[in-house]
Order: structure tokens, then C-alpha cells, then sequence
């Protein structure tokens, strides 16, 4: 089981690496966040609904 500091640390670290790998791939990123923000959106938005 992973607590929430653990998991907080993860995702902090993902989303840092993501944004240097942004920084070297900008427009292929920007696309790659735009889908991924509509998918969380979908995903969201099912477990609400």
C-alpha cells in the first residue's frame, strides 16, 4: 500500500519529468496534455456521473 506522501512524491516527480521532457518536445507535449486533460475530463466526469 502506498501512502498519500509516497504517492504525492510520485506524481511530483512524473509531472516534473514530464515538463522537462515538454521543454525539449514542446509540441507533441502540448497535444499529449491536451488529450490527456480530455481523457481526464471523460474519466471524471464518468465517476461524478
Amino acid at each position: 500500500m502506498m501512502n498519500e506522501t509516497t504517492a504525492s512524491v510520485l506524481i511530483h516527480r512524473t509531472m516534473v519529468d514530464f515538463r522537462s521532457f515538454a521543454a525539449r518536445n514542446s509540441s507533441w507535449a502540448t497535444r499529449s496534455w491536451r488529450e490527456t486533460k480530455s481523457l481526464m475530463g471523460v474519466a471524471s466526469g464518468s465517476i461524478v456521473g
